[in-house]
């Protein structure tokens, strides 16, 4: 049954319904009748009753075109939202970017730059050194111009604070642009006394750049000029001070509170190493060593009483890692030992019923004549040429004599003087014989320049001379880095014939050289890096000493010592040289004429070419 509604009910509203898809034909239809009745259909009339008749005005349609254009625009940028978006916000972020208040917060995010900041004394305007900068809660500590690089600064203005003892605290807001690094400076006012210090090495007297000084809870560092000033409390007349810098060794010291320049504070620092030596103090025959300018000595070998003069010889190698030590300690014979410079450990290289012979160095090889007492002289093997490699802890033979028996005549093999020459192992080969002089007959023996590598049995003959017509012993001398003399007497021609090896190849000599077999030849000593070589040379009754290149030649006057001689090198930088055959002096490469003397020490009674061997040698 039917209920009657109140007059205060709402009318039912019908829910509308999703209108269907109309074709793009019925939508432009329906656009232009809309368009038309709305501009052409006349006003009403009852609404227009006793209106005053005005001229139609016409109403501007809003059409849906308008509509739907910025609908089709929105979806179009939608589609191509990958692109557009970033695009947006580029426009967006260059709109902030342009205005000054919004710039370098936004750009702080992205952009960063370094801040180079120079601290120095507001008062005498020089650097200060080892300031602390504290800058975005990091740390900075000044250089020795004043100087400390802050990386990595966001643009835009910030804060930093300068802190050092003896000075008032600084403070500095630095403005960070955009497109290049910021330099900012400081003036800091001391509260102290400002002692000015200096730094020279101590064997070449130069000044030393970018050492440390601590004295007092401070710290300062060395200019170019090895100056520096340290700002130190005045209630005191000195301080303790503790010296540093890299490849020198530390030291300790007293510094003077003084604002003057005064010789009591300069300081010398003495370059790092060890130099090693055999002295008799003691009264025996022990290894020991020191730093370069003669303190911390101590005993590396302790002698044990039994060595001798004749069979005692330390030669170090070129970087001064090996030595090599010919002693007789413990027996009737001597024996040869290996010293690792890095742990001084003692170690035997080779030993036997034998008498040595030293050669020399070649990098990290040992080169070594050996004559074997328990083998006659005439037989095979009487005689070896060993070389021994200390990084690897091993014997090589590069060389033994041979002997043979023909017709009741020993023909047998003689080595000659052993050298080392450009990097390989140079020695005579002669051929003897025992037996009836009628009887000999050499049957093809030759006398020989034998080659051979350091490390190994490798060898070549450089010449043959062959023994029915050459009947003497061949002298070979090292005259230079790079080459030998030698002569050998020709039965042909009744006479010396001489002859040079240079680069692998031997030459004829018409005349004898100078001095040969009369005089010595000047011991060239190479430097570690092998580059350049040190020797000297007797003028006018003075020892002159020259560094040149690596054939001995051009060579600089580096200084004269009287009753000098050439001792080695330490590193690539100092020279050592002997003099009065005792006493051990450093000098810079580039010369000088002050010498900082090391020490006393023992000379062997046989002198060997190589560092430490009397004369030295290659």
């Amino acid at each position: 049954m039917a209920t009657d509604k109140k007059e205060t009910d709402q009318p039912e509203v019908a829910t509308p319904t999703s209108a269907p898809e109309l074709s793009e034909d019925q939508k432009q239809v329906i656009e232009k009748a809309l368009t038309t009745e709305l501009s052409t259909a006349p006003l009403d009339k009852a609404n227009t009753a006793g209106a005053t008749t005005e001229p139609e005005v016409p109403i501007a349609p809003v059409t849906p075109e308008e509509g739907g254009r910025f609908k089709r625009l929105l979806q179009a940028y939608w589609r191509r939202k990958r692109w557009t978006l970033p695009l947006t916000l580029l426009l967006i972020i260059g709109l902030l970017a342009a205005v000054p208040a919004t710039r370098y917060p936004l750009a702080a995010y992205v952009i960063k730059q370094d801040v180079v900041i120079t601290i120095t004394d507001a008062s005498t305007k020089k650097p200060v050194s080892s300031a602390d900068i504290t800058l975005e809660g990091k740390t900075y500590k000044t250089d020795k111009d004043g100087k400390a690089t802050v990386a990595d600064v966001k643009v835009g203005k910030r804060s930093l604070t300068v802190s050092k003892k003896y000075f008032k605290d600084g403070s500095l807001t630095v403005f960070v642009p955009l497109l290049k690094n910021a330099n900012e400076a400081i003036g800091l006012t001391a509260t102290g006394r400002q002692v000015p210090v200096k730094v020279v090495n101590i064997v070449s007297g130069k000044p030393l750049e970018d050492a440390t000084l601590r004295a007092s809870g401070t710290e300062v560092k060395t200019d170019n000029d090895g100056k520096a000033v340290i700002v130190l409390p005045a209630e005191k007349a000195d301080f303790s001070v503790m010296l540093s810098h890299d490849g020198f060794n530390g030291l300790e010291s007293r510094i003077k509170v003084t604002d003057q320049e005064v010789a009591e504070n300069t300081f010398s620092l003495t370059p790092s190493g060890n130099v090693y030596f055999l002295s008799r103090q003691s009264g025996k025959i022990d290894v020991v060593k020191t730093d370069l300018d003669g303190r911390n000595r101590q005993t590396v070998v302790a002698g044990t009483g039994k060595e001798e003069d004749a069979n005692t010889v330390l030669l170090a190698s070129r970087d001064w890692k090996y030595l090599a030590l010919l002693s007789k300690r413990d027996s009737g014979l001597a024996r040869m030992y290996l010293i690792d410079t890095s742990t001084d450990k003692m170690s035997e290289m080779d030993s036997g019923n034998a008498s040595f012979s030293l050669v020399g160095w070649h990098d990290h090889d040992f080169v070594y004549n050996v004559r074997r007492a328990n083998i006659q002289v005439g037989d095979a093997n009487q005689q070896a040429i060993k070389s021994y490699n200390a990084d690897k802890s091993q014997i090589y033979t590069i060389d033994q004599t041979a002997s043979t028996t023909e017709n009741g005549v020993k023909y047998y093999q003689d080595f000659g003087n052993v050298s080392i020459v450009g990097g390989k192992v140079a020695y005579p080969v002669n051929w003897q014989a025992i037996g009836p002089y009628y009887a000999f007959n050499w049957n093809g023996k030759n006398h020989s320049l034998r080659v051979a590598t350091v490390s190994s049995s490798a060898k070549k003959e450089a010449k043959l001379w062959p023994a029915a017509q050459y009947s003497s012993y061949i002298q070979a001398f090292l005259y230079e880095p790079g080459g030998l003399y030698m002569s050998i007497y020709s039965n042909a021609d009744q006479k010396q014939q001489y002859y040079e090896y240079e680069n692998g190849e031997v030459k004829d000599i018409k005349e004898a050289p100078n001095n040969f077999g009369r005089d010595y030849y000047s011991t060239y000593l190479a430097s570690p890096d092998g580059k350049r070589t040190f020797w000297s040379e007797q003028r006018d009754g003075r020892e002159t000493f020259f560094v040149g290149d690596v054939d001995g030649k051009n060579g600089k006057q580096v200084t004269t010592v009287e009753n000098g001689t050439v001792y080695g090198w330490y590193s690539d930088n100092y020279l050592l040289v002997s003099k009065k055959g005792n006493e051990l002096y450093i000098m810079p490469v580039d010369g000088g004429t002050t010498l900082l003397k090391v020490s006393d020490y023992h000379k062997p009674q046989n002198s060997y070419r190589g560092y430490g061997g009397g004369y030295g040698g290659l």
